[in-house]
């Protein structure tokens, strides 16, 4: 089979905007052996005054937009496709045989428009958006991820091909224009009329020089415009194609180089106070700290938790914000599990690679705690997040049996602190003159903190008894109550290292901190049972007793043997040996090379499938 020759090019150069020595440069660098000199032999050109011109390009100071009219007739006498050139594009030959062989992947291809760099050739300039030009630019290296082209809407640029089959039957209309960007504008809405797409190749890039340099779109004059916008009345009400949102991805996928080392510590969840979420996400970020102290980690919380946890001063040299950054990342981890679905998409437009630490799915197990939508949520990051971490195995298994992972999602365990040095405080251990046992939790029924009083002053009246999280009725004068939350840290650390027993009675943890929390000081602590509380008890090395209990039978039995010295059952702690105890600074190393990991191997075509699911997010819920 004989290959059909390749298809002729015309151009017409615009020049007329441009000073004559400007113009005369032009000319000079386009007719070079590697720009169009090598390529085509004929060319119109629009200019103020007569120029020099190579053989076979004509040129007059005549109105632009009957230059272009010529330069429409030659290229359809001679079967050419027509190149229409501004000046300050510098189209070279590669990048003209790029924009021809997008014209002829599909026959209603009909205009093509290259991408555009910068004077310097490295950064892509994502301009085409929305009719505005952007000064945010890219890593050339992008163009390799992208598609061979995108089908836009019409648009006008400095340097885009026709084709052939268009300028042989479609004239312009070249009365009644302020320049000819206007017949340019007008004529490719009425190519798109008759059923010819405006495409963008990925694969052609055209280098941008002044005056053009900071802008990859064109505007026609705005008298111009409103002439097509009044004969066109569809370009005021159909959807647009959303340049904006194409370029913003490829802003995100830039970042796997020129950023990829750039995190963002999404920390929105973390309260003015302290509990558990707000413990585990600090003791992270403590982690994270130790491994890397530069400000190319930035940590994203409230500025009332920037101020009640002195997070300035703790971690000096991390940018601390306290809005949404305006620039992207590498990569974003947010420290707590997503509860409403635009915590998880917002996340997308920061970073290409989106990372969830899921502390536990009680709120959805339990359902009553949990907002409108979080099943959604989750299903949401179980399909579309490049990786999920939990702070159990429990954890993870409970999370996948419910929500399962598209093959996509990474997923890791990493065990928030189990060295007892990173929960001991400085504080009294003498202890109180009258002994106490302290049941700890908060108000949330899986705690199960105010039935477990009500059974152990029944069972051990006498006793005295601190209950943390024990709200309602006063109880009498043995039963000390303290809601949970508001409780100063150090008192709270006195009361697990004085205790001589601790209960920890909930139903449902994602890790169970205040179990690590007094067995750091030694204590013991009878807990019910899991496979929660057997995983941590089999990670944890360090002092204390861990007592586990299956019902409310066996708690009243393991505290009455506790009390009078007899043998419990017991989950055996490792004291020596199996290295070291797993600590914070563990902890944010095992975080920062599951990041990293994804960061080097993820596919941006994972982000973009994202960014396109979002865009689909977005206009449903509009």
């Amino acid at each position: 089979m004989s290959r059909s020759a390749p298809v002729p090019v015309h151009v017409f150069i615009d020049v007329s905007r441009c000073a004559h020595s400007a113009a005369v440069e032009e000319i000079e660098w386009l007719q070079r052996p590697d720009a169009l000199g090598g390529l085509v032999e004929r060319a119109t050109v629009a200019t103020r005054k007569p120029l020099d011109l190579p053989t076979g390009w004509g040129g007059a100071p005549e109105p632009a937009t009957r230059m272009c009219e010529r330069a429409f007739f030659d290229a359809a006498y001679h079967g050419a496709h027509l190149l229409v050139v501004f000046d300050g594009a510098r189209p070279v030959s590669e990048a003209i045989g790029n924009l021809a062989a997008t014209l002829a992947i599909d026959p209603l291809f009909g205009v093509v428009h290259p991408r555009f760099s910068d004077a310097e050739g490295r950064r892509v300039l994502p301009s085409m958006a929305g009719g505005k030009a952007s000064r945010i630019d890219v890593a050339r290296e992008v163009l390799a991820t992208l598609p061979v082209f995108y089908v836009t809407t019409e648009c006008l640029s400095p340097c885009f091909l026709i084709r052939r089959e268009l300028v042989a039957n479609l004239t312009p209309a070249i009365e009644g224009w302020s320049d000819v960007r206007g017949l340019l504008a007008q004529y490719a809405v009425r190519a798109r009329r008759l059923g010819f797409r405006t495409v963008i190749a990925n694969r052609a890039v055209v280098r941008l020089d002044s005056p053009a340099a900071d802008s990859a779109e064109l505007q026609p004059d705005p008298k111009d415009i409103a002439v097509i916008q009044s004969a066109f009345p569809e370009l005021g009400v159909r959807p647009e194609f959303s340049r904006a949102e194409v370029f913003e991805s490829e802003r995100l996928v830039s970042q796997f180089f020129d950023g990829p080392d750039r995190w963002l510590l999404d920390g929105r969840n973390l309260m003015a106070s302290i509990n558990g979420t707000a413990k585990a996400a600090l003791g992270i970020c403590d982690g994270l700290y130790a491994v890397r102290r530069s400000p190319q980690h930035c940590l994203w919380v409230t500025a009332a938790a920037k101020e009640y946890h002195g997070l300035a001063s703790r971690y000096a040299g991390w940018r601390i914000v306290t809005s949404t950054p305006e620039e992207c990342f590498g990569a974003v981890i947010r420290l707590s599990q997503p509860w409403h679905l635009t915590e998880a998409l917002d996340l997308h437009a920061l970073a290409p690679v989106n990372v969830f630490l899921m502390l536990d799915t009680i709120a959805w197990d339990a359902i009553y705690p949990a907002p409108v939508g979080l099943e959604a949520t989750w299903r949401y990051v179980a399909t579309h997040a490049d990786g999920l971490l939990f702070i159990s195995e429990f954890s993870r298994q409970r999370f996948q049996a419910r929500f399962a992972l598209s093959p996509s999602v990474r997923s890791g365990v990493v065990h928030l602190s189990l060295d007892p040095a990173d929960y001991r405080a400085d504080v009294d251990l003498s202890g109180p003159s009258d002994p106490y046992w302290l049941i700890v939790g908060n108000a949330y029924d899986h705690k199960f903190v105010r039935p477990t009083v009500d059974l152990v002053t029944r069972a051990f009246p006498r006793k005295r008894l601190i209950a943390v999280g024990d709200v309602g009725l006063r109880r009498g004068t043995l039963v000390t109550q303290l809601e949970s939350g508001p409780i100063d840290e150090t008192r709270m650390q006195a009361l697990y290292a004085t205790a001589e027993i601790v209960v920890f009675p909930s139903f449902y943890e994602g890790f169970g901190l205040p179990m690590v929390n007094a067995l750091a000081y030694g204590r013991t602590v009878v807990a019910r049972d899991s496979a929660l509380v057997q995983e941590i008890g089999g990670a944890y090395r360090g002092p204390g007793r861990l007592v586990v209990y299956e019902g409310e039978t066996d708690l009243i039995e393991r505290l009455s043997r506790l009390e009078h010295n007899r043998p419990v059952p017991e989950i055996p702690l490792t004291r020596d040996g199996g290295g070291p105890p797993l600590d914070w600074a563990q902890a944010g190393r095992d975080i920062e090379a599951f990041i990293t990991n994804i960061v080097l191997n993820v596919s941006p075509v994972q982000t973009r499938a994202r960014a396109a699911l979002i865009l689909m997010l977005g206009q449903r819920l509009n």
